[in-house]
């Protein structure tokens, strides 16, 4: 029974670069709207910034630096798309 556990939850860790491209597309479709005062811009700016980095710290952590190209590659894709 522990060793079904621990296979899944090694399951659910696979999926986490496409999870985290997803979240930085929903970060981008957030912020889609400008903000009309200076303020507002800069945390829209600053909200694109830290919610689109942990994919791309996440592929240089494992060693897939030209992989995060490609990551941010589709999710620009995906947030076109939808």
């Amino acid at each position: 029974m522990q060793n079904d556990q621990w296979e899944s939850d090694v399951k659910k860790g696979e999926d986490i670069a496409e999870r985290l491209v997803n979240f930085a597309v929903r970060i981008v479709k957030s912020a889609d709207v400008p903000p009309k005062t200076p303020a507002g811009r800069a945390i829209c700016a600053q909200m694109v910034r830290s919610g689109t980095s942990p994919g791309a710290n996440y592929e240089n952590a494992r060693g897939g630096g030209e992989q995060v190209g490609k990551s941010i590659v589709t999710a620009k894709k995906k947030a076109n798309v939808r």
